[in-house]
């Protein structure tokens, strides 16, 4: 599949300019990356904490591919041991509430 990827990216960048083929690619991720962020949340009720450990996600223009609502939520940086104190946090607040 990557050769047929690869292909059409250039079709792309052929076709649409330099370029296109990567802005394809990219939607292509973004789409997965979406579809696996809503299999975790399904209810107004529901809460988890995602974490998107790669430093593209706290790039403007990838957060600009993300649902808003996740978009405004996103902290970038700090390394693990900051990002693990905020999942805590998070479920610690979620557990004081009665929603756990």
């Amino acid at each position: 599949h990557e050769l047929a990827l690869q292909e059409r990216m250039a079709r792309l960048d052929a076709r649409q300019g330099a370029g296109s083929g990567r802005e394809y690619y990219t939607n292509l991720c973004m789409k997965a990356v979406n579809q696996s962020i809503g299999r975790a949340i399904r209810h107004k009720a529901d809460y988890a904490a995602i974490v998107l450990a790669d430093a593209r996600y706290g790039k403007p223009a990838v957060q600009q591919r993300l649902p808003k609502w996740i978009a405004q939520q996103v902290v970038a940086g700090g390394g693990f041991d900051s990002s693990l104190q905020a999942v805590r946090g998070f479920f610690d607040r979620r557990a004081a509430h009665g929603a756990a």
